[in-house]
Order: structure tokens, then C-alpha cells, then sequence
């Protein structure tokens, strides 16, 4: 399987990396958690980066709960492997309340005009001018 990351890189894979984060580590086994392959795969189902990365982050989260241990030793110290599993769903959470924000389509004119017949006269903003005349009899 193939683990490659280029920082500052243009790619899909590079990106998902950066924001999970899952930059592949030389000398592990498995360098990273999501394969190339992987990678390409979540993102071509999911098909929008920040949901793709709160997937990604849920699906480590997944695996790291069941890992989660809690244990004080007699000298004090304590070990808390709960939170990497909470911190993952929360950034999960806050990247799908972004994802909700951005708008999918954008309009460049809410001013329309529709006549007694439904034809739509409104002058949209942008290249080509306005469209339609109401005392035009001419079907648009």
C-alpha cells in the first residue's frame, strides 16, 4: 500500500492528510492510518473535502476508543487515552457545522419579475444585460 504525503502539495490526498492529520511516519508500521488508496476512496464517497476529513476523523475516532484507558498509578500520575477518541469526534463536529455553512450555489440576482403568463422578465446582473420585455408577445 502506498502512504505519500507532500507537504504544501496541490492533491486531494495531501490535503486530507494536512487536515485529518495523518502524515505518514517513516519507520512505522502502517507510516499513516489511511493508505493512498484509502484516502481517495472516502473522499470519492463522501465527495466534499471537510466532510470527507470529519469521516476520516470519526473512523480514527472509532478505532481509538477501543483503545481508551483510564488508569491512576499509587504515585499520582494518571493516564487519560479517553480524550483523543473525544477530541476527534469533536473536530469531526465543528468540521460538519462548516461544511453546512458554505452555500452550494451562488445567485448573483434575487431581483425577478415573472408576468401574468409565467415568463420571466427579470434583468439579471452580470453578462448580457437584462432579459425580457412585457410588451413583448415573444415566448421566452
Amino acid at each position: 500500500m502506498l502512504y505519500t504525503y507532500e507537504p504544501g502539495g496541490a492533491a486531494t490526498k495531501d490535503s486530507l492528510r494536512l487536515m485529518i492529520p495523518d502524515r505518514p511516519v517513516e519507520g512505522e508500521d502502517p507510516p499513516a492510518v489511511f493508505s493512498v488508496a484509502e484516502l481517495d476512496r472516502l473522499f470519492v464517497i463522501i465527495g466534499d473535502l471537510r466532510l470527507t476529513v470529519a469521516e476520516a476523523c470519526d473512523i480514527i475516532a472509532s478505532e481509538e476508543s477501543k483503545m481508551a484507558i483510564y488508569f491512576t498509578l499509587n504515585t499520582g500520575l494518571s493516564i487519560d487515552k479517553r480524550q483523543v477518541a473525544k477530541e476527534l469526534r469533536e473536530r469531526a463536529k465543528q468540521l460538519r457545522e462548516a461544511a453546512a455553512k458554505v452555500p452550494y450555489d451562488a445567485v448573483d440576482s434575487f431581483a425577478y419579475r415573472v408576468d401574468e403568463h409565467g415568463r420571466d422578465l427579470s434583468e439579471y446582473e452580470g453578462e448580457g444585460g437584462g432579459i425580457g420585455d412585457p410588451n413583448s408577445d415573444e415566448i421566452l
